[in-house]
């Protein structure tokens, strides 16, 4: 028998060659420099909310705990990660900052319904479900971060400082221990089925929305 991360992750890797020829097509952009920091507002628009959804989730796991035993399991994972991940929005405005977008002009924007049906998703199974359905969008992100092979080339083919790659670098640095932890986490669960339907379905949402998130990227930039 899988175990429980070795089902998931053979689900995210059924689902993952969209999301790749979207990040290959990023990284090799003619347009890369031009690009690049429209990428990182959208990476913004995805970040900005990781703490408010594990807050909700925190909310709902402990309000669950007493008769819900991956959810009382899920408090602290999640306690603990809020922290882990406090204030990385904040770091990514600075970073769009050192390269001449000011945060005024990020937080003006409108996020693209895209990013807001991939975060809405989980807020809506979290609240309304299970909050496990947030392990469905953790486990990608940190298992499949944006590698340091990769943040070099992009930081080689723009020009631009090393100041605009921080966040970058930090996620990938800091996922290399929070994918094991977070896939470490799912094995001790007691999941059942219906914990695996609604990760499932969490996660394909999020990785759907936010792929569709970066193709509207490509698509206006291949329309000017």
């Amino acid at each position: 028998m899988p175990t429980h991360s070795e089902r998931f992750c053979a689900l995210i890797e059924l689902a993952s060659p969209p999301v790749k020829r979207v990040a290959d097509e990023i990284a090799n952009h003619p347009r890369l420099r031009e690009l690049f920091p429209e990428y990182l507002v959208r990476f913004y628009w995805l970040i900005r909310n990781s703490v408010p959804v594990m807050e909700i989730a925190l909310q709902r796991s402990r309000a669950l705990a007493s008769i819900d035993p991956v959810a009382a399991a899920l408090a602290p994972y999640y306690e603990e990660h809020i922290v882990e991940e406090h204030a990385h929005d904040e770091h990514l405005l600075q970073d769009l900052e050192s390269i001449g977008v000011t945060r005024a002009e990020v937080l003006r924007r409108l996020p693209s319904p895209a990013a807001a049906s991939a975060e809405g998703g989980l807020l809506y199974w979290t609240l309304h479900h299970h909050p496990v359905a947030v392990m469905g969008a953790l486990i990608p992100s940190e298992c499949y971060p944006v590698s340091l092979e990769t943040i070099d080339w992009l930081q080689q083919q723009t020009g631009y400082p090393k100041s605009a790659f921080r966040t970058l670098e930090l996620h990938s640095e800091l996922d290399q221990g929070h994918g094991a932890e977070a896939l470490a986490m799912l094995d001790s669960l007691p999941l059942d089925d219906w914990h695996h339907e609604v990760l499932g379905v969490a996660a394909l949402h999020f990785l759907a929305g936010t792929t569709q998130m970066y193709r509207e990227l490509l698509d206006d930039f291949a329309a000017h």
